[in-house]
């Protein structure tokens, strides 16, 4: 049996009664996938699900962005964020400073704020603060259509009382051309670049 595999990770199998062959070892990442009776499994790439695009954390203060080239159909965005100044916080995808974000926001579930055409969406907009926030962001990513998502933004309220402070966020990129492939943290008011601090991190996940 030793003789017929020939590379690390290589499996045996059958492919008739008492007759032995190899399975190639797969690509990082892929499974062994059962196609029938009759018919030697294959590695194959995992298919449905949730698939992870993307890790990015800053070592030192400065630009906090992540970017992919997987295209998937819809994102889950989490971010572990600071900025480095009293800013509030935002976010532009795939480069785009235009005013073309539309948020509904709502800040510790009272009345909504509506801000059309900016130039971010605003998941932070009512803190000005240097604090790390927990934001999570899902999006509807299909090429054709406006980029439509739902943000929730959590921070350490600064009063005594241990309380957390919450802003909900309806979001639109005015977008029907592309994808988002690309996330970058900025000014939660106007969209201006600014640094984030040490150790923000962001982390995307895709499926179709």
């Amino acid at each position: 049996s030793t003789s017929t595999l020939t590379t690390t990770g290589d499996l045996l199998a059958a492919s008739a009664a008492n007759t032995l062959t190899r399975i190639g070892a797969g690509t990082s990442g892929h499974v062994l996938t059962g196609n029938g009776a009759g018919v030697l499994p294959t590695f194959q790439a995992v298919s449905g699900g949730w698939s992870h695009l993307t890790t990015e954390t800053l070592e030192s203060d400065g630009t906090l962005e992540a970017s992919w080239t997987e295209l998937k159909n819809y994102l889950h965005i989490v971010a572990f964020a600071a900025r480095a100044s009293s800013d509030t916080q935002g976010w532009q995808f795939n480069n785009d400073t235009g005013n073309n974000y539309d948020n509904n926001r709502s800040y510790n579930y009272g009345a909504s704020t509506i801000r059309d055409d900016k130039g971010c969406i605003s998941t932070d907009g009512s803190n000005t603060d240097d604090y790390f926030h927990t934001t999570f962001m899902d999006f509807v990513n299909l090429e054709a259509y406006n980029k439509l998502g739902f943000c929730t933004d959590q921070r350490q309220s600064t009063g005594t009382d241990g309380s957390v402070d919450v802003q909900l966020t309806s979001a639109c990129w005015q977008n029907t051309d592309e994808q988002i492939t690309k996330i970058t943290g900025t000014e939660g008011g106007t969209g201006a670049a600014i640094d984030y601090k040490e150790n923000s991190f962001i982390i995307v996940f895709g499926r179709d």
